[in-house]
């Protein structure tokens, strides 16, 4: 989730200063058990097993944490992008239904023009998460949007809360400017084939 200091969402996590601060305090902690020379070699082995245990456990906390942070932030952004604040629960599964029976990008594309002509935000909204759901099932969705990108494209283009939420949610790699360049070659390509003919 993106804040005031960083709009991006790109800063590191607070468990990683978590995790940091563990293992400098474990760093603290062994060397003064080691430099102890009140400790016997047994009770010393004894201290630092206690030691990494204890840290072992400590760092789980930390993980965990940032597991439910994650999915919050996760959850926020799936919001941000497909979801309205005052929305009809019977309304969006009927719309989320018909989104579903879109088989192209292009009835995507039509259904989208279509919602946003008439001022429909909930299928917008669900068409624009078919579309994304069918991106991220493609096994080039690291590489490449693919068809179903055109679809994103023209929802997020004027929903710039949906354009940031979207950014954080495409899989890393993902470039929505080469994929329209490789769409338009596409094009080219199959025109000047058929010319060609």
């Amino acid at each position: 989730m993106t804040d005031a200091t960083d709009p991006t969402g790109t800063a590191e996590p607070a468990s990683f200063d978590a995790a940091t601060e563990l293992g400098n305090d474990l760093r603290r902690r062994t060397a003064a058990v080691r430099g102890n020379p009140h400790l016997s070699a047994v009770e010393r082995g004894q201290a630092l097993a206690d030691l990494a245990t204890e840290h072992e456990r400590r760092l789980e906390q930390v993980k965990v944490a940032d597991r439910i942070e994650q999915a919050t932030t996760a959850a926020a952004r799936w919001v941000a992008a497909f979801g309205t604040l005052d929305q009809d629960h019977a309304q969006r599964a009927n719309a989320d239904a018909r989104a579903m029976q879109l088989g192209s990008p292009d009835e995507a594309l039509a259904a989208l023009d279509r919602a946003q002509l008439l001022g429909d935000e909930t299928m917008a909204r669900a068409v624009a998460e078919h579309a994304f759901n069918a991106v991220r099932s493609s096994p080039l969705a690291a590489i490449r949007l693919g068809p179903w990108g055109a679809v994103l494209d023209r929802f997020r283009s004027t929903r710039p809360e949906a354009d940031a939420a979207l950014a954080q949610l495409l899989p890393t790699g993902t470039n929505p400017r080469h994929d329209a360049m490789a769409r338009r070659m596409g094009i080219e390509l199959r025109a000047t084939t058929e010319a060609s003919r």
